[in-house]
C-alpha cells in the first residue's frame, strides 16, 4: 500500500469531529448524508447507523437542517430500481421524520446522480444555491476517504469552496453483514474496506477524486478555520 503514513494522517484528521451540541463555536448550515445499501444505514444492535446520526446532530441544533440524495433509488438498467441499494428520499425522508427530525427541515438535492461522486456534485450544487458555507457531511468510516476525495474534486470542478468534515456513526459493527456499492454483494462490513480502498485509485485515474495530497491541504486550511 503507497502512502501509508499519509492515509494515516489524514483518517487522523478526519474523525473527532462530531459536535455534542448547539454550543460549540462553529456554525453549520447543514447535515448531508452520503446514500448507503441495505443495512449499511439502518439502526441495528451495535450500528447507530447513518441516518440516526443525523437525526442526532439535529436534534442536538447542531445543524438547522439535512440533506439526502434526491433520486428515487439506484436504477437496475431495466426500468426498475435494485432494491438492496439506496431506498430513495422519501423512504430516508420518512425514516428521518420517525427519528423527530421535522419534515420541513429535510431537504433532497436533485437527485441527477446516484454514485459518491455524483451525489457529492448535487450537494455541492445545493449548497452553492443556497449558500451553504459549512456542513457535516455523514457516511460510514469506510467511506469517508473516497467520499472526501469525491467533495474536493467536486468543489474544484463547480468552482464553490466550503467547509465539509465528516461525521461517521459512533458505533459500528464490523461483523455485520452489509451490501456494498449501489447494492452489491452482502458480505461482513470490513470486508468493504478493502473493496473502498481499490475504487481509489480507478476513480482517481477518471479525475474524479482528488489526490491524496489534496485533501492533506484542504484539511489543514478547514480545521485552521473552525479552530482558530
Amino acid at each position: 500500500m503507497e502512502n501509508t503514513e499519509l492515509v494515516h494522517e489524514l483518517m487522523c484528521l478526519m474523525s473527532g469531529h462530531r459536535p455534542w451540541d448547539d454550543r460549540a463555536t462553529t456554525k453549520w448550515n447543514a447535515a448531508f448524508i452520503f446514500g448507503r445499501a441495505q443495512d449499511e444505514w439502518e439502526t441495528r444492535q451495535h450500528n447507530e447507523g447513518v441516518l440516526r446520526a443525523a437525526a442526532g446532530l439535529y436534534l442536538k441544533g447542531v445543524v438547522p437542517r439535512i440533506v439526502i440524495p434526491g433520486y428515487d433509488g439506484n436504477p437496475d438498467g431495466h426500468g426498475g430500481v435494485i432494491p438492496t441499494a439506496y431506498p430513495g428520499w422519501k423512504k430516508w425522508r420518512n425514516e428521518l421524520v420517525l427519528l423527530n427530525v421535522h419534515i420541513g427541515h429535510i431537504k433532497q438535492t436533485r437527485g441527477r446522480g446516484s454514485n459518491t461522486k455524483t451525489e457529492g456534485d448535487d450537494f455541492l450544487s445545493l449548497a452553492k444555491e443556497k449558500e451553504l458555507t459549512r456542513a457535516l457531511v455523514v457516511t460510514q468510516p469506510h467511506q469517508m476517504l473516497r467520499a472526501m476525495l469525491g467533495l474536493i474534486r467536486s468543489m474544484e470542478q463547480l468552482g464553490y469552496w466550503m467547509s465539509v468534515l465528516p461525521v461517521c456513526p459512533s458505533q459500528v459493527s464490523w461483523r455485520a453483514q452489509t451490501y456494498g456499492s449501489q447494492g452489491g454483494k452482502c458480505i461482513p462490513r470490513y470486508s468493504h474496506i478493502g473493496e473502498e480502498w481499490l475504487r481509489i485509485p480507478r476513480y482517481q485515474a477518471q479525475d474524479d477524486l482528488a489526490t491524496l495530497e489534496e485533501l492533506q491541504a484542504y484539511l489543514y486550511r478547514v480545521l485552521i478555520d473552525i479552530y482558530d
